[in-house]
């Protein structure tokens, strides 16, 4: 059996290695993240562009459009651009949807093993004057919620 520093850190608290654990899986998640959401910002910003080149253009040649009767050649066109970019900011909804959830999954698990280690090590922890056992071990999962996303 190893033994070393670190290993009695473990051993002594079981869960000393979780915020590097939740780190870890932090890092890898935002990595395929960031990646993903720069091409979705980049896919919305090159179908916005068309939307308001194609306002411009409307705005200068109103009274030609109107002249012509080409008023609903011309909503039909902006409809159809404007769908196009809503495909593309859906996409971003539906990616940042996906990080939260992510997100607040790992937070979740942080909240339950550190409650699970707090029961779990109950008899090991030693009690003193200053802080009776149940505040230590009731403050160990508050504390770890606030590395859970709102």
């Amino acid at each position: 059996m190893p033994t070393g520093p670190h290993t009695n850190v473990t051993r002594a608290c079981p869960c000393a290695f979780r915020p590097v654990c939740a780190g870890v899986i932090y890092f890898f998640v935002q990595r395929y993240y960031v990646a993903t959401a720069r091409e979705i910002r980049r896919l919305d910003s090159v179908s916005r562009s068309p939307i308001f080149a194609h306002f411009s253009e409307t705005l200068n040649g109103v009274s030609t459009i109107r002249a012509f009767s080409q008023q609903r050649r011309f909503i039909s066109e902006n409809e159809t651009r404007l769908d196009e970019n809503q495909r593309a900011y859906y996409v971003s909804i539906s990616s940042n949807r996906w990080l939260a959830v992510r997100l607040e999954f790992v937070g979740a698990l942080v909240v339950f093993f550190s409650a699970l280690f707090a029961v779990i090590s109950r008899e090991t922890i030693p009690s003193s004057t200053a802080v009776p056992q149940g505040r230590l071990i009731g403050c160990t999962p508050s504390n770890s919620a606030s590395l859970a996303p709102p």
